[in-house]
């Protein structure tokens, strides 16, 4: 083989499928790095005009998303453009936004407004008969403290369960 001995050319042809494996994913990270586009924007409110934290931006119908720093602003890396975003936060109006560029994008966010709607809190425990309750309870009504054979009220009261008077 001219000069070149076998285990030589064996070496020599391991480095080139090396060099081809590592040239190929170098080629493939490349060609994926480049389709990323990153896009920066601020999310401000239109009442106060400051920034708004912990808003959250994400791509309509896409896995991305994000939440605003608390100066309101934020970066999303998107596969390619143009992209719909869809800012959201609670007390403020959701918005979709296109982007067509890579330009730094202002969201001026419109607070909600909410008519005051009617709030039913009801309990949902079964009622207990006075019987089945796990402590000792007595109950005096003002027609039994009327026919009772006391002379007064306190009279009537030291004879419950567990009353003490001192008169």
């Amino acid at each position: 083989m001219n000069g070149i001995s076998n285990k030589n050319f064996i070496t020599m042809r391991k480095d080139v499928r090396y060099f081809a494996v590592w040239l190929t994913a170098f080629l493939f990270s490349i060609t994926s790095w480049a389709q990323t586009q990153t896009i920066n924007g601020t999310v401000t409110s239109t009442a106060t005009g400051e920034g708004l934290a912990n808003v959250s931006v994400q791509v309509k119908s896409g896995s991305q998303g994000t939440t605003t720093d608390a100066s309101g602003r934020f970066a999303l890396t998107v596969p390619s453009l143009p992209v719909t975003l869809v800012i959201t936060s609670v007390g403020f109006e959701t918005q979709e936004i296109t982007v067509n560029s890579t330009n730094a994008v202002v969201v001026n966010f419109v607070p909600a407004t909410t008519i005051g709607q009617e709030v039913v809190v009801s309990a949902s425990r079964t009622p207990q008969r006075l019987l089945e309750a796990p402590v000792t309870v007595d109950r005096v009504s003002a027609v039994t403290i009327r026919n009772a054979p006391a002379a007064n009220y306190y009279d009537f009261i030291g004879n419950l369960k567990g009353v003490d008077v001192v008169t």
